[in-house]
């Protein structure tokens, strides 16, 4: 699960059971009124990344901190090309 604001509104990126990545779905609250306990425990997760990520950016600096995310963000697209040629074999 994600969360992004979407035209002023919380929206959650949902993985449907037994469905794959091509079929996540942007959602908002409410959308998930049965997965409400799901919601709380992923905002508090959330949070907890949140500051956690302002701790490593205040000891890291600025510009480590940016190069930190360019490097997470290029190996997040190259697993997600893995994943996505492993299923079309």
């Amino acid at each position: 699960m994600n969360k992004q604001k979407i035209r002023g509104k919380d929206k959650y990126l949902v993985r449907w059971k037994e469905f794959t990545v091509e079929l996540d779905t942007w959602e908002g609250k409410e959308n998930l009124e049965n997965t409400k306990k799901a919601i709380e425990e992923f905002e508090k997760e959330y949070q907890r990344d949140i500051e956690d990520r302002k701790k490593k950016k205040e000891c890291l600096g600025e510009e480590n901190y940016q190069e930190g995310l360019q490097q997470r963000s290029y190996l997040d697209e190259q697993i997600r090309d893995i994943i996505k040629n492993i299923g079309e074999d």
